[in-house]
């Protein structure tokens, strides 16, 4: 753990075992920084963190990242030890009930199967379920939709998810349709080379542990500013000439 982690997680530890909530924020440092985990594996993070960055500084904070695995971002942003998560479905509550959401929409991103163009139209849900699927792990509600499912691999980001499909070991992936899309890009694959169908629109919000509960109006009131009369902040911050 670095040296600027250890005392976030020093600080938060002694705001839960007594101190006031703001303690947290004002002892995070002398510069007022805070640590959230970055994913690498999700395209749309960049943008996110923008945002972040934006709102945060506008509170006289400066946001900074670190990247890890999805999965292990989720455990130390559960335990307080990150302040909390750039952005995450909903379902995570149920699993983190710790984390706070601070109750501003930050994107709505469609969520859809995938499959060759070769092979025909993309399938729905319930036809995908007894394909080989492949989904990228450590994101929450996909996993939970496939865990029952005979034939699921996991993969560590869009790109080797999108890589698996089009070298064929497998028949489908499911996921942020934006997401495949960059990764297609990436890779410099033709737009047309896959057939996509929509199957859900997930919402995203951004999270901060109970220990930076502090922070939950003036980013609320931040992320507000930027959202302004659109329907997400991502919405928003894209207005205003930012992508």
């Amino acid at each position: 753990m670095s040296n600027r982690r250890h005392f976030l997680w020093v600080a938060a530890s002694a705001a839960w075992s007594g101190a006031a909530p703001a303690a947290t924020v004002e002892e995070a440092g002398k510069d007022r920084t805070i640590l959230f985990p970055y994913y690498t594996s999700v395209p749309t993070y960049n943008r996110y963190r923008r945002i972040l960055e934006t709102a945060y500084a506008a509170m006289g904070y400066r946001m900074v990242t670190e990247e890890m695995p999805i999965e292990r971002g989720l455990v130390e942003s559960g335990v307080g030890s990150v302040a909390g998560e750039i952005s995450r479905a909903p379902i995570i509550e149920k699993m983190v009930p710790d984390l706070i959401r601070v109750p501003v929409l930050l994107d709505m991103l469609g969520v859809s199967t995938f499959v060759k163009a070769t092979t025909g139209p993309a399938p729905s849900l319930e036809q995908a379920a007894r394909l080989r699927v492949g989904v990228v792990s450590g994101v929450k509600f996909i996993e939970a939709w496939t865990t029952d499912w005979p034939r699921v691999e996991r993969v560590g980001n869009t790109t080797g998810l999108v890589r698996m499909l089009v070298a064929g070991n497998i028949d489908v992936a499911i996921g942020f349709a934006d997401n495949v899309r960059n990764a297609m890009t990436e890779i410099g694959l033709a737009s047309n080379l896959l057939n996509a169908k929509e199957v859900e629109r997930m919402t995203q919000y951004h999270y901060l542990h109970k220990r930076y509960a502090a922070l939950v109006p003036g980013i609320t009131a931040e992320l507000n500013k930027i959202k302004s009369n659109y329907k997400t902040v991502s919405e928003g911050f894209k207005a205003r000439g930012d992508k």
